[in-house]
Order: C-alpha cells, then structure tokens, then sequence
C-alpha cells in the first residue's frame, strides 16, 4: 500500500499540466543539473518524492537493485511523457538524477530498517553523531541562506505588475522607496546600486498605496528585480500584506522566507496606506497605516529550514513557532532514539543530548550573527528528544518480519 501511494502522489505531483509555465519550461535546457530559481527546492523535493514509493516496495520484498531499477524507469517515463505530452513541465537530467537517488535512498532505509530501529550501541553511537553532523549542516546552510543579499546591477523597478502565475496589484502605487532612495518604476539607472546598509542585513522599504480589492492568492505590489532574480518583493494575499526580503536563498536556488502581517489592508478599494518592510539585526518587521496602524515582527532563525524547501508560496504568520517547533520535533526524534541505546550511563547520555541541543540552539546562531532563538524551538527540540527515548522502548518489539532475509539491504530474490 504504501508503494501505491507514493505512485499515486508521483504520477500526480509530475504529470499535472500546468500550462502558464510553458515559456520557462521549454528554455530550460534538459541537461541542467539545479534548474531555474528554485532548483534547489526541486533538488530536495525530487529526492523527497521517490523515497516512499521506494520504501514500499523494498518492505514488498522486491530485491534493493530491481526498487533502485524500477526507480529510474519510472521517472525516466515521467520525464519523457513531461517532454512530449505535458504542458509545462520540466524535462531535465536533473529530475532524473535525484529521483533515482531519492529511490535509492528509500530502497536502503527500508532494508536496514531494523539496523535503524534497533541498533546496536556502536551503530546507535555512529547514528546519533551523524545525525546531529546531519541537523548542523542544515541549520548551517539555513544560516546562511537567511543572510543578507545586495547585488549589483542593473535593476528592475515594477510596480502592480503581473509575476505568472500571479495576476498584479489591483490597486495603485503611487510612491516607493528603499532606505529613503526613490525606487521609481521601470529599468533604474546604470550603475545603480542598493543603499550601503542592506549589505549588513538593515534595510527600510516603504511604500504607498491606494487599495484595491482583496484576492485570495498573491498580488505583487512592488517587485524589485535583479537580471534573472527577484531581489525583494511586497504583496498583497487576502487581507495581508507579504514581504519577501532579500536574503542569501535566492542566489541558492532555495525559496527565500516570506513574512506576513494579517489583516494590513481593508475590504475597499482606493483607501490610501502606507506600507512598511524594515530588517534589521535579523528581525524583521511588517508594518501598515490600515485602521490606525498596524505592525508585526519576526526575529529569523537558522531554524526555519523547512521553509526553504516548500513547493507552494507561504508567508511566515504567528503560526511560525509551532511550525518550527513540529519541525525540530520530528528532527530530535531519531536522537532521542539513538542515544537512549548507545549503552552509556544515562547522565553522560543526557549530557551529550543536551549539548547537542546547545550547539545547535545556542551557538550556531550566535557564530552566524542571530539573535537568540525562540524558547519554543528549546521545548521542542527537547520533546522531540524525550519523545524518541520514549519510543526506543517500543522499537524493541518491532514486528518479526523486520528480521526477515527478504529485506535484507541487497537481496536479489
């Protein structure tokens, strides 16, 4: 069944048509290896994708190097038919690639399953320190990504344009300005440069408006564009205002974080506002003139990893921490599991959870220049953790078939 499901969700994810991406499939060129924009977030969630269809099949068990097979010629359908029948859709090495070894990845986990749910205490040692090498790297490339990004020109000014597959602003822009620089619309002149302070991360757009009616999906209000990259971005969704900073992830391919301040703008159409994005020291805060004045803020984290990632717009609301919580969560699981059989006296075992936690929590962000995280990403991460010393209990009752030679890691029965 769930090899079936993960077809099912394959075939759907791939083979939808969507026909207002037909330009910028057809120029993107097959051999490509980080495709477009947002090729890293395909990179992850091509990876992603094949894992539980491969997963499944392994448990069937289908011998590691024919689910590894099976892999690559369903995706190598998927890529052909997006080539010849799908309209919109990329076609590229790249899919391919990752797909397969999303694929294998699945077939692996799944034949040592037992090995990862029941270690042996020097595997559970090895398991615990690669995982948390694992959650480092990535809280370290979050880092990275959420740092500040000012180009150098040229540069494109575009104010209630459209940006495919979102329709423009439906109402007015009538001033804007970066760090008190007017940002009139249209090509600004050559040898322009972004104001000094957006290179260390602090920078003030405002803009004024007159409303138009409110849409459910994104409406750019103003756009300011690099050759090839958007470099920020102000919107309107519903009834909120969304700001896209201009943050390390887009040079990277990944999906830059998006803040939302809710109900930053009326019902009515012509109401004169004026509105605010402001960065800096890491926060940033959303501001708008709309029933007396309105303003939220956000302090960024190396935590927000899974935001990235996300094949879908989304704009950073209050809900932020109990995302980020869920995420930390399932991340500290597998520790909790790993440590609870390392074999180690359970204070040394506590104290090196622990740590792990401080590493992550306390001192990375303050080495890449972040303000204290979030007492909700501490509890989080430490439930996280109980809650995987809790289910190492469990795991010791496994069902049998688990030791079974059928999922042995490469059968070829």
């Amino acid at each position: 069944m769930l090899a079936l499901g993960g077809l099912v969700v394959i075939l759907v994810v791939t083979l939808i048509p969507i026909p207002e991406q037909a330009a910028s499939s057809a120029a993107t060129p097959f051999l490509c290896l980080v495709c477009g924009q947002r090729g890293g977030v395909d990179v992850v969630l091509n990876i992603l994708l094949f894992i539980p269809f491969a997963f499944g099949l392994r448990l069937s068990g289908i011998a590691t190097k024919r689910v590894i097979l099976a892999s690559f010629l369903l995706t190598a359908l998927v890529e052909f038919l997006q080539y010849t029948v799908v309209t919109g859709r990329d076609s590229s090495l790249s899919d391919i690639l990752t797909n397969t070894l999303g694929g294998t990845l699945g077939a692996l986990l799944a034949g040592h399953i037992d090995t990862v749910f029941r270690p042996s205490a020097p595997a559970a040692r090895r398991f615990a320190l690669a995982w948390t090498a694992v959650w480092l790297g990535v809280s370290g490339v979050t880092a990275l990504a959420l740092r500040p990004w000012a180009p150098g020109g040229p540069f494109l000014v575009q104010w209630a344009r459209e940006r495919p597959p979102h329709p423009p602003f439906g109402g007015k822009v009538t001033a804007a300005s970066l760090e008190d620089v007017p940002l009139p619309p249209g090509h600004l002149p050559a040898g322009s440069q972004l104001p000094a302070p957006m290179r260390a991360g602090t920078m003030r757009l405002r803009v004024s408006v007159l409303t138009g009616l409110p849409a459910s999906d994104w409406r750019p209000i103003l756009i300011l564009w690099h050759p090839g990259n958007e470099v920020l971005a102000l919107s309107q969704s519903g009834h909120d205002l969304v700001f896209e900073g201009a943050w390390q992830a887009t040079p990277l391919n990944f999906r830059p974080v998006a803040i939302r301040l809710d109900d930053a703008l009326p019902s009515e159409s012509g109401v004169p506002l004026e509105l605010t994005a402001e960065v800096a020291q890491r926060t940033v805060r959303l501001s708008s003139s709309y029933g007396g004045g309105r303003s939220w803020s956000l302090q960024l984290s190396p935590s927000f990893s899974w935001s990235l990632v996300l094949p879908f717009d989304y704009a950073f609301g209050p809900e932020v921490h109990l995302l980020t919580g869920l995420w930390l969560a399932g991340f500290m699981l597998p520790l909790g599991l790993w440590w609870a059989r390392v074999g180690l006296p359970l204070s040394v075992s506590l104290a090196w959870m622990a740590g792990t936690l401080f590493l992550g929590l306390a001192l990375l962000p303050r080495l890449a220049g972040y303000p204290p995280v979030h007492w909700s990403e501490w509890a989080a991460a430490t439930a996280g953790q109980v809650l995987g010393w809790a289910c190492s209990r469990r795991a010791a009752y496994l069902p049998d078939r688990c030791d079974s030679p059928s999922i042995g890691a490469f059968s070829s029965s």
